[in-house]
C-alpha cells in the first residue's frame, strides 16, 4: 500500500504553501520546500512530520486522517491481509511516563492543560497516571477522566486487584476509558519479586 504524497501535499495547499504553514507552526524545527519535494518523489514522510499536519489541519479547523491517503493493494502481512479499515491509534503517556523526567513533575491543573491539548491534537488514548502510585496521581486521572470528552483517558495499573480497582475508580468519570495493565516478565523478576513462576 503506497501513500498518496501528492495530493496530501496538494490539500496543504503545495509545497511552498506547506512549507511556509509548517514553519510559521514550528519556527525551531523549520522544514524547506526541497524535503517536501522530496516526501513526493519518495512517496513518504517522516513519521515526526504526520504529528505536524495534524497540528496543522486542527489549527486550520479541518479534519486530517492519515488514512484517507493510503492507496493500492492491501499489503499482507503476518499472515493477514490488511486492510483500509485497520487504524493507527496514538496512545499518549506524557501525564505518566512523561512525568517521570527529572523536574517535570506537575501539578493536577497542568495535567489538566496539557490532556486538553492533546483531546486538542486528536490524541485517542490519553494515560493520564497511575491511580494507584499516590492519592494525588489518582485525582489528577479523575480529574481529567471528568474533563477529557473526546479522547479515552487511561490509567496504568499493575497486574493486581488493589490497582485495578484503583484505576477503575480513577477513571470511571470519563466518557470512555480504558485501564493498561502490567506485569513484571523478566525471570529475576518474577522470582524475587513476584515470587511467581512463568
Amino acid at each position: 500500500m503506497q501513500v498518496d504524497i501528492e495530493r496530501l501535499v496538494a490539500d496543504f495547499g503545495g509545497p511552498s504553501h506547506l512549507a511556509d504553514e509548517l514553519n510559521r507552526l514550528f519556527p525551531d524545527e523549520p522544514v524547506s520546500r526541497a524535503a517536501i519535494y522530496k516526501w513526493r518523489e519518495r512517496g513518504s514522510l517522516p513519521l515526526t512530520q504526520l504529528s505536524r499536519l495534524a497540528q496543522l489541519a486542527a489549527g486550520q479547523g479541518r479534519r486530517f486522517d492519515f488514512n484517507d491517503y493510503l492507496v493500492g493493494e492491501p499489503a499482507q502481512g503476518a499472515g493477514r491481509t490488511i486492510d483500509m479499515g485497520d487504524r493507527l491509534y496514538i496512545f499518549d503517556t506524557t501525564l505518566r511516563d512523561g512525568e517521570q523526567s527529572p523536574g517535570a513533575s506537575m501539578s493536577k491543573e497542568e495535567k489538566i492543560r496539557i490532556a486538553r491539548q492533546l483531546e486538542r491534537l486528536g490524541v485517542d488514548i490519553i494515560e493520564a497516571g497511575f491511580a494507584a502510585a499516590s492519592p494525588g496521581d489518582f485525582d489528577a486521572i479523575h480529574a481529567i477522566a471528568e474533563t477529557i470528552k473526546d479522547s479515552t483517558v487511561c490509567s496504568l495499573a499493575r497486574a493486581n486487584e488493589r490497582d485495578v480497582r484503583a484505576a477503575g475508580e480513577a477513571i470511571k468519570p470519563a466518557a470512555r476509558g480504558r485501564i493498561h495493565t502490567f506485569i513484571a516478565t523478566s525471570p529475576i523478576h518474577m522470582e524475587k519479586k513476584l515470587r511467581m513462576s512463568p
